[in-house]
């Protein structure tokens, strides 16, 4: 049997007075328990069986949970343990790695997801060193096999979706950070990230997609959900994902800002998909090529 501790940290305004919800703290470690589970089975091909124990008490102020992550061969053939294979098996230690951290300069899954904010990647690329470069757009992170599997894998995906997004709301939990024990490093996933980690949709057929420009008004602006706006056309009032990281790198510095009124020119992505029957589609802004402000009207003008 290998074993590997771990602690699961929650912060927000809710937890200054070291309360948290029951229901959403249980239903987030029910779903981080079925995510080590799903893990396990597809990398491990249901040769071994995962489990998470909490360990030690519940501590206070930012809320704690300590984790132990052990996994145990259900294959009790000598012969299987000392096979190719049984040195194959992913240990206990190795999975809490894939999912939280990945290795010295790869990024695990929970990194993956957030730097491809839930997105198919643009580009993948195979090192020579059997790693792999994961694009989005130009930008890229270094990750392995075994990661882009699980990012890959829907059960898995929905089950750290749980995990992550059930605890994380405005004004409560605002932080979740994961540690190894003994490892100085966090994996944190905070309020803003939360969409990113929407697990794709099943069974998704892709019906249409166009590009094109066009002139929008700003309704609201939100930068905790994913960079997903609600903007007016002129027609309808749609919900945006902002792509262009530019603009949005000028938010961040405040060389943007924003005002009542104010017009966006961008190009825009539509996309249209079915799913179960059901048709949606999805608005991307890709690029903003201009902001203007509205003209001050002065009293002569309200005559």
């Amino acid at each position: 049997m290998s074993e590997s501790q771990f602690q699961v940290i929650y912060d927000g305004p809710a937890l200054q007075a070291s309360a948290m919800n029951v229901r959403e703290l249980s239903a987030s470690l029910a779903a981080l328990d079925e995510l080590f589970e799903s893990a396990d089975s597809l990398l491990n091909a249901g040769k071994t069986k995962q489990t998470l124990k909490v360990r030690g008490s519940f501590e206070t102020g930012s809320f704690k949970v300590n984790f132990m992550s052990s996994r145990s061969s259900l294959d009790r053939v000598k012969d299987f343990l000392n096979s190719d294979e049984a040195s194959a098996i992913i240990a206990a230690g190795d999975l809490v790695h894939l999912l939280l951290f990945g290795s010295l300069g790869v990024a695990g899954l929970i990194a993956l997801t957030k730097f491809l904010r839930g997105q198919i990647p643009t580009k993948i690329h195979e090192n020579e060193d059997g790693t792999f470069k994961v694009y989005r757009d130009s930008k890229f992170v270094k990750t392995e096999r075994r990661t882009l599997e699980l990012y890959s894998d829907y059960k898995t995906r929905k089950a750290l979706e749980k995990t992550v997004q059930t605890p994380l709301e405005e004004n409560k939990v605002t932080e979740i950070a994961f540690n190894i024990e003994g490892d100085p490093r966090y994996e944190v996933v905070t309020l803003a990230e939360r969409e990113y980690f929407t697990a794709p949709d099943l069974d998704r057929e892709d019906v249409n997609k166009m590009e094109y420009t066009a002139y929008i008004s700003l309704i609201k602006v939100s930068f905790r959900e994913g960079n997903k706006w609600s903007v007016y056309d002129g027609a309808n009032t749609i919900s945006v994902r902002v792509e262009d990281e530019k603009f949005l790198q000028g938010i961040e510095d405040n060389q943007v800002l924003f005002g009542k009124g104010d017009r966006l020119k961008v190009n825009m992505r539509v996309e249209q998909f079915e799913i179960d029957g059901a048709l949606r589609t999805e608005y991307f802004i890709m690029e903003v090529l201009e902001h203007t402000h509205p003209e001050f009207k002065g009293q002569g003008d309200l005559i």
